[in-house]
């Protein structure tokens, strides 16, 4: 290894080092808890059932992609049939997207600063919008932010098409075919991706021509052979084990089910949602609306920079329009926009400082920390807070006990092995921690007594029959439950009939069979 080789590995494991040892401090307060997320609770039982030898979709339903599922149940291979599997493999996934935000920096835009400052961004930033949870826009970040790195650093994409690259054209779209085995919505920084490629012969550098043309549809073709590889796989592999149906149905209809019934998307709700957004991490979009007119400003000085800047904006657009996609805006849809965002933000902070190239060094770096210092103080100060009370906490030894904990230990105590556990609303995660029969392979609550029987394609009454034909030993009901008045009168009938209430703690109410 030569001196040079020495030095950059040296520099891309600190830069790992360091993106690790500060994701593991933001998302301390994290790691202990049993459940962030009704999400995460879905697939971590479906990840256990899928170790138990369950395809899934049969002993559990939801509907994402298969590769989400496989990945919580690598992390409990992994770290143990756990909570805390799931919050490590949150843990390496953000510690992983961070320093590919680096490596974008560093390769990419030329700039170390650049990159430590979008991996900055992301690193905080993500603590935010349910991103403590390990939800899936958070897991399949690294696949995209690598596969457009790839795309970038290896391809000559957006200034010109180097043939000779077919392999990387194919490795770029297999990262972004298993980002869309996570969560289908990834498909969008997949059409970010073609869109780079197909503007690559008019931002050539040469005059566009019908070759150039040819290499670009040549490149996307490879591209879109690596992204539907997952999915081909992922559909042979249910159709030879017989449960090709199952798997049709999650991911195709339910999903088009599911958007026939999202409600319209209303302009004032979009800006409300946005505006949101902004108050959250004003520091970063502000700089990305300053993108414009830097971009005014450099445009014949800075050519280069003009064109990471367009490069970025079709990367953050592309992750926008996901985020909407759905017409629900949950806030946990818009971590998707992080890495184009940490990137963008980054790149017109660090490229508005060095405009006056006649500043000393150091007073750029004193005047990008002031920048700093001023933007991230009020986002910063919350998780920097909760994980030093956090540390305090484990130095001092001091015990917590959850009331999901409480409740799990509760049930367990009184539960024999084989017994059926109904949560008709509250926490999935019961499930889970009482180690319980499961009487409905509908886990989350919202299926049943919520708009997700529709989606299902079943009857919630029908299934409630069902479920309560088993004689579960508990039921648990929320205290403050609202929705699905039907659904809620026949459950209260059944609890009428053959069910005490045995407990309520704090609004979860523990009915127990009567004898």
């Amino acid at each position: 290894m030569t001196a040079n080789k020495r030095k950059s590995f040296l520099l891309a494991a600190g830069a790992l080092l360091a993106c690790g040892a500060l994701v593991l401090f933001l998302r301390l307060p994290a790691l202990p808890q049993s459940q962030i997320d009704w999400d995460e609770s879905i697939y971590l039982l479906m990840a256990r059932s899928l170790l138990q030898g369950h395809a899934p979709y049969t002993a559990i339903w939801d509907h994402k992609p298969p590769g989400i599922y496989l990945l919580f149940a690598l992390a409990q291979l992994l770290f143990g049939q756990t909570v805390l599997a799931i919050r490590l493999l949150a843990l390496l996934v953000v510690t992983a997207t961070c320093f590919l935000l680096w490596l974008y920096g560093r390769h990419v835009l030329g700039s170390r600063t650049i990159g430590a400052l979008a991996a900055l961004f992301y690193a905080l930033f993500s603590t935010q919008n349910g991103g403590l949870a390990s939800n899936a826009e958070i897991i399949f970040a690294p696949f995209t932010v690598a596969a457009l790195l790839l795309l970038r650093w290896r391809t000559g994409v957006p200034t010109a098409i180097q043939p000779q690259r077919r392999l990387t054209f194919l490795a770029v779209g297999l990262l972004l075919g298993a980002a869309i085995q996570i969560k289908a919505i990834a498909g969008m920084e997949l059409l970010a991706a073609l869109a780079l490629i197909a503007l690559t012969p008019l931002f050539a550098r040469q005059q566009a021509s019908r070759p150039a043309f040819r290499a670009a549809a040549w490149a996307a073709a490879w591209v879109m052979a690596g992204a539907l590889l997952p999915t081909l796989v992922a559909a042979a592999a249910f159709a030879l084990s017989g449960h090709w149906s199952d798997y049709l149905y999650a991911n195709f209809t339910a999903n088009a089910i599911y958007l026939r019934g999202a409600p319209a998307l209303a302009p004032a709700a979009v800006i409300v949602a946005l505006l949101s957004q902004a108050r959250g991490a004003t520091l970063l979009w502000i700089a990305a609306l300053a993108a414009l007119p830097l971009a005014a400003l450099i445009q014949r000085r800075h050519p280069h920079t003009l064109r990471e800047l367009g490069v970025l904006g079709i990367w953050l657009a592309c992750t926008l329009v996901a985020a909407l996609l759905s017409r629900r805006l949950f806030p946990h849809y818009f971590l998707q926009t992080l890495p184009p965002l940490s990137l963008l933000a980054a790149l017109v902070i660090v490229q508005a400082v060095r405009l006056d190239s006649q500043l000393p060094r150091i007073r750029q770096a004193l005047l990008i920390g002031l920048i700093l210092a001023v933007g991230l103080a009020r986002p910063a100060a919350r998780p920097v807070q909760q994980s030093l009370g956090e540390i305090r906490a484990l130095l001092r030894g001091a015990e917590r006990v959850e009331l999901l904990v409480y409740t799990a230990g509760y049930l367990r105590e009184r539960m024999a092995p084989g017994d059926y556990l109904y949560v008709a609303e509250g926490p999935p995660m019961l499930y889970f921690q009482t180690g319980a029969a499961i009487p409905t392979r509908y886990v989350l609550p919202t299926i049943l007594n919520g708009d997700g029987a529709a989606m299902a394609g079943i009857d919630p009454l029908a299934e409630l029959e069902r479920i309560m034909a088993l004689r579960p030993r508990y039921v648990v009901l929320a205290e403050d439950y609202q929705r699905g008045p039907a659904f809620l009168a026949r459950l209260q009938a059944h609890l009428a009939d053959n069910y005490l209430l045995e407990r309520s703690l704090q609004g979860l109410l523990l009915y127990r069979l009567a004898p």
